[in-house]
């Protein structure tokens, strides 16, 4: 399997959320690390499927001689068609070797930003289920140009161009790559950059205001970028195996007049329930995937309204507007089901068990072969 680079220009700019994710799907990768004087190679052989460029303090326009090499590089490898993504930084040197500018901006961009995408046709395609106005962190100086042919992907209201995507390149000026506990360690080490004026910059306050729901949703996106820019390189003649894992991992589904979107990673395959409760919730019986509930993506949330159950184990989530039935929640936060039919096809999923069969209704049989449970699952065998 091609494994991917990745430059690190300074010990503390790493790419945790692109690294956990490469490790989920045993993708193997190199670090670069320029702040350890790492040899930035000058040739690409068969074995590299992919170059990441990562954040830093400094400019692309700065006399440092790694500068120009890594601009040789991404030259090079946009000449053979290599894959190539770039945050902060990143996003300017490929920016720069591709024929744009980048430039000092007029104030500094700094903290959790909506964003608008394009109305163009590459920005539509690689926005997928991303709403408008997600909010993404942000900490830069400079403003790059848009390279000829590349097609801008979305903006902020303080930053015009803020990412753009050509053939298999993506470039994005946030710092989609982070975790929580990077951001918090570079509000400890970089902080005193933070001078608060106006719209553009926010206090160190702000940036830590609810921060893990943020950061939830930003992961949405980052995401969807990833996996979209993975399926350049791992293709179905490269890795059939591993792209079908691709394509699986990430999930999006709705409710019916679209005021709630929602996403979810690693979604189990679907059983169907029979008990009362859920066949008067949903008209009949219910088909239902479940995540963990940090790997459920919920937007409008205030769209949804939610029913507490008599048993007082669960609440039922259904929205406002058209009614549809979407979740079933439990008291212990030990995960969200998920209604299967609200998901977007392919699903990809497999129906593997009813339960609850002894509550199902009289108008209906389950003849199917699958397995049968007179109740939950939970130390019990199935039934004949």
């Amino acid at each position: 399997m091609k494994k991917i680079l990745l430059f690190r220009h300074e010990s503390w700019i790493e790419a945790p959320h692109l690294t956990d994710l490469l490790s989920k799907f045993e993708i193997p990768y190199e670090v670069i690390k320029i702040d350890q004087e790492d040899t930035i190679p000058s040739d690409i052989n068969n074995e590299i499927g992919g170059l990441v460029f990562l954040g830093g303090t400094m400019s692309v326009n700065d006399p440092i001689p790694w500068i120009q090499n890594e601009l040789d590089l991404i030259r090079l490898a946009h000449q053979k068609n290599i894959p190539i993504l770039g945050h902060c930084l990143g996003s300017q040197l490929i920016s720069k070797a591709l024929g744009g500018k980048v430039a000092p901006m007029k104030q500094k961009e700094i903290g959790w930003h909506s964003i608008d995408f394009c109305k163009n046709e590459k920005a539509k395609e690689w926005q997928g289920k991303i709403p408008n106005h997600t909010k993404i962190l942000v900490w830069h100086h400079d403003e790059f140009t848009i390279p000829k042919g590349a097609s801008s992907l979305y903006t902020t209201s303080n930053c015009k161009n803020q990412a753009f995507v050509k053939d298999n390149i993506i470039a994005t000026v946030a710092h989609i790559e982070v975790s929580n506990t990077m951001l918090k360690s570079w509000l400890n080490i970089y902080g005193y950059d933070i001078e608060p004026n106006g719209n553009s910059m926010q206090t160190i306050e702000q940036i830590k205001n609810n921060m893990q729901s943020k950061m939830q949703k930003m992961h949405f996106m980052t995401d969807t970028f990833y996996l979209k820019w993975l399926k350049f390189i791992y293709n179905q003649d490269s890795e059939p195996k591993l792209l079908k894992k691709i394509q699986s991992y990430l999930k999006s589904g709705s409710c019916l007049c679209g005021n709630i979107t929602f996403s979810l990673k690693n979604p189990r395959n679907v059983v169907n329930c029979h008990c009362e409760e859920c066949r008067k919730f949903h008209g009949n019986y219910a088909a239902f995937t479940k995540a963990k509930q940090e790997d459920i993506y919920i937007f409008s949330e205030e769209q949804i309204k939610w029913y507490q159950l008599k048993t007082d184990q669960a609440k039922r989530g259904f929205c406002k507007n058209c009614g549809s039935s979407l979740f079933w929640k439990p008291n212990d936060n030990s995960g969200i089901c998920v209604s299967a039919s609200a998901l977007d096809t392919p699903t990809e999923l497999k129906t593997t068990s009813h339960i609850y069969t002894n509550n199902a209704s009289d108008f209906y049989k389950i003849n199917d072969n699958l397995e049968k449970y007179p109740a939950t699952m939970k130390n019990t065998n199935p039934i004949k």
